[in-house]
């Protein structure tokens, strides 16, 4: 999920999806994080900044697809931190709020309304 980095107050946004939960419902996030390793980053570029948008102007022609592909890596340059996002669900009053990283780049928030 690439909201975030596009989202000007997180606290709002969330305080927003937490007025819209039912009591005890749970609010679950993915975001595709940049990679703390120098390897992992290494790669992910490689392959979203490069392989990719090359494959879609290939088989597509399209170069709106090729540009929104490389912005697409930009974004993933400059994403929220992780800590911020979860300052922001507790603030929003979430609870039970964990976050956890899959394969290095995979984000998982996790809160549920009180």
């Amino acid at each position: 999920m690439y909201w975030a980095r596009h989202v000007p107050d997180l606290v709002s946004t969330f305080r927003e999806f937490r007025r819209v939960l039912l009591p005890g419902g749970r609010l679950m996030i993915l975001e595709i994080s940049r990679p703390s390793s120098r390897v992992g980053l290494a790669a992910m570029r490689l392959h979203i900044r490069h392989l990719v948008p090359w494959l879609v102007r290939l088989t597509t022609g399209s170069s709106n697809s090729e540009r929104m592909w490389r912005y697409y890596w930009e974004t993933i340059l400059h994403c929220v931190a992780p800590a911020a996002i979860l300052d922001a669900l507790q603030s929003a009053g979430f609870d039970g709020v964990r976050w956890k990283v899959r394969a290095n780049i995979f984000a998982e928030y996790h809160a549920r309304r009180p």
